[in-house]
Order: structure tokens, then C-alpha cells, then sequence
């Protein structure tokens, strides 16, 4: 009986944990000319992305993209959703906010 209980113990610590993991990273979706594909990057810490020619990203959440490596350079915030453009854009790195920055 006690064994049972400590296991349920032990498995609620694990769901918590793994629950805290997940919540602390977000996915960025990326299309370029050759490729399209999902990358996780950390909440509020910066994150190398490297593509020169993105025509289309996709956040769930607030990102600020930056043209620079080190989250340096020009940037811009996009809003959670699909944002696309004609020309080939330079993403260089990624700042995602855990909450709204505004």
C-alpha cells in the first residue's frame, strides 16, 4: 500500500517537472527557400537561428527576431502568429518572452 502511494508521489514530481521543462521553451517555425521546419528555442534567453533567406516564421509567442548574432543588431518584435514576406529576410537569432513585453 505504501509503496503504491510513493509511487504516485514519485510520478506527480516527474509530471511537475517535466511540465516546468516544457512551459520554459516554445516552437519557431521556419521556411525557407529549400527547407520549412520547427525549431525549440528557451523563453527569455537568446537563441541562434543562423538563416539567411527566411521568407516565413511562425511564433506562438512574443519573439523579437534579430539580424546579428548574440541577439544583436536590427530586430524586430513579432506578434504570436504567421508573418511572411516576398523578399528573403536575414534571421540571425531569437529572443522569445515567457509574457507579453508590453
Amino acid at each position: 500500500m505504501y509503496g503504491l502511494k510513493y509511487l504516485s508521489v514519485l510520478s506527480l514530481m516527474l509530471l511537475a517537472v517535466t511540465a516546468k521543462e516544457a512551459a520554459q521553451k516554445t516552437t519557431v517555425g521556419i521556411e525557407t527557400e529549400e527547407k520549412s521546419f520547427g525549431k525549440s528555442v528557451p523563453l527569455d534567453d537568446c537563441e541562434e537561428i543562423d538563416e539567411d533567406e527566411v521568407f516565413t516564421i511562425s511564433v506562438q509567442k512574443h519573439c523579437r527576431v534579430f539580424t546579428g548574432s548574440a541577439c544583436t543588431g536590427r530586430n524586430t518584435l513579432l506578434t504570436p502568429g504567421d508573418h511572411s514576406n516576398k523578399e528573403p529576410v536575414p534571421i540571425i537569432s531569437i529572443y522569445c518572452h515567457s509574457k507579453r513585453p508590453f
